[in-house]
């Protein structure tokens, strides 16, 4: 009887996990809810890894974590059940545009990146300056304009951008992302709550392309389109903190479907160039798309294709520039966030290595390393006769990983979205470890709550990231061993 009562409950939940996962996504919304319905507005909206109203932080802290962690574990299992849950791709779609739309209303509490995306953005489109020599600081507090004493006080976008550690940093992204936080700060009027509702609509926007991307370069496996689209890492840092990683996204996953889908390497490598226009680290998959796309051809014309399509793609990057360009020290600005330190191997260097030049020549080393097995590999790749697409994807997967957690000094959380565009061509130890990471990663932060977001705690963050990754693969190892020996002990193997 408890058999079937077991198997009873165990059915039910299977039938409505749609429901629990809508349920335990509004519940980790309900701090915004309670926030909007209290305040109407963002304005006096302070980013500080609070999660909840409760003052206590070790409270504030374990709410977050019960919650993420019950939410991570519904949307586990919907993975698992995706084939009985989701019959058709119509009903696929729809659930993820719903959980999607929901996550507009999420207050970006991890991190205050949108407030410079739009303080950027509204002296871009609202004053007609360049953010490549104005900073938002630097044109709010210019006292011979005593116009923008006056400025500052209506317009609450301007103000929340202002308050920004970035504030007094030119813009640190490429040309595309600052003409799309042009339109966001024309469209807003200096309104912060209208800029924030029209940068997540575009967050959202940006998502399901993702989705549908995925989906099509998945075969049409829904499987893949849930891994992505419900994820509450991705959720969390794509639409809720709104971070620009999910724009980059868009524009690699069109390069990638315009080579492989449409057989089109001009419309491809035009992609590849407005996502390098945001963050230049998708020039990774340049020589890719070039090769693969040429992969049937002889030597002499892959050669000449790479040199054709190379030199394309910097005119791409420049015209994108031309906008903005006043000379050739604009380029630089997307290198300034490797002058930061945090969340890194070089924290730790940074803060506890006895000769200061440590940190510099450590990642000169490592830098020139990850340089030359990257040259290495796309001469291997040049010469290479048969291309698998798949196979090569897979290389470069390690690529990522090597430059997100070697080669970058400033990691943050929300980079490891970079690895979603790679995961359709994975194998299956590779996706579920992506899924992990991106997850952990979030449950990492718990010492910011507890804290504040102090840089030393960084070292915390990654030595908990770190520690929960080896357990992770520790008890996949013990699990897997008690298998085998059931197994043998049945005489299955």
């Amino acid at each position: 009887m408890e058999l079937v009562k077991i198997n009873k409950i165990k059915s039910f939940c299977i039938k409505n996990l749609k429901t629990i996962y809508l349920i335990l996504s509004i519940a980790f919304l309900l701090p915004s809810i309670i926030y909007w319905a209290k305040y109407k507005t963002i304005k006096e909206y302070e980013v500080n890894y609070v999660f909840s109203s409760i003052e206590n932080r070790w409270k504030d802290m374990l709410i977050y974590l019960i919650i993420f962690i019950l939410w991570c574990f519904a949307y586990y299992l919907i993975l698992k059940y995706s084939r009985k849950l989701f019959k058709d791709k119509k009903t696929l779609f729809r659930y993820i545009i719903i959980i999607s739309i929901i996550f507009i209303i999420a207050l970006p509490f991890t991190s205050s990146d949108i407030f410079y995306y739009i303080g950027v953005g509204r002296i871009d489109g609202g004053y007609g300056q360049n953010p490549y020599i104005e900073s938002i600081y630097s044109f709010c507090t210019n006292t011979e304009n005593t116009e923008n004493t006056e400025i500052l006080k209506s317009d609450t976008a301007l103000q929340k951008g202002l308050e920004n550690d970035w504030a007094k940093e030119t813009v640190v992204y490429g040309a595309v992302w600052s003409f799309i936080t042009k339109i966001v700060g024309f469209l807003s009027f200096g309104n912060i709550d209208i800029a924030v509702l029209i940068l997540k609509l575009f967050c959202v926007i940006a998502h399901l392309l993702n989705v549908y991307l995925i989906y099509k370069l998945a075969s049409e496996k829904k499987i893949f389109a849930l891994i992505y689209g419900i994820n509450p890492f991705i959720l969390i840092e794509g639409i809720a903190n709104a971070h620009n990683d999910v724009f980059v996204l868009t524009f690699c996953l069109f390069s990638i479907y315009f080579c492989i889908k449409k057989k089109n390497i001009f419309i491809s490598v035009l992609f590849l160039a407005l996502a390098t226009s945001i963050k230049y680290f998708t020039i990774l998959l340049l020589p890719l798309v070039i090769i693969y796309y040429y992969r049937k051809q002889k030597l002499k014309t892959r050669i000449i294709a790479c040199l054709k399509y190379g030199i394309l793609f910097l005119i791409f990057v420049f015209i994108l520039y031309l906008p903005y360009f006043y000379d050739i020290e604009i380029f630089k600005n997307m290198l300034v966030q490797q002058s930061k330190i945090s969340k890194s191997l070089y924290l730790y260097l940074y803060l506890y290595a006895i000769n200061e030049n440590v940190v510099e020549k450590t990642y000169k080393i490592l830098f020139l390393v990850f340089a030359g097995f990257y040259i290495a590999y796309c001469f291997y790749l040049l010469f290479k006769k048969k291309i698998s697409f798949r196979k090569e994807i897979r290389k470069i997967f390690y690529f990522f990983i090597a430059f997100i957690f070697l080669i970058i000094t400033n990691f943050q959380t929300w980079y490891i979205m970079w690895l979603f565009m790679l995961i359709i061509w994975q194998k299956a130890e590779n996706v579920r470890l992506i899924i992990y990471m991106a997850n952990i990663s979030q449950i990492s932060i718990w010492i910011y709550f507890l804290k504040g977001n102090y840089y030393f705690y960084g070292i915390i963050y990654v030595l908990t990231f770190v520690f929960l990754i080896v357990l992770r693969n520790l008890i996949l190892k013990y699990l897997e061993g008690k298998t085998l020996s059931i197994k043998k002990e049945r005489g299955t193997i």
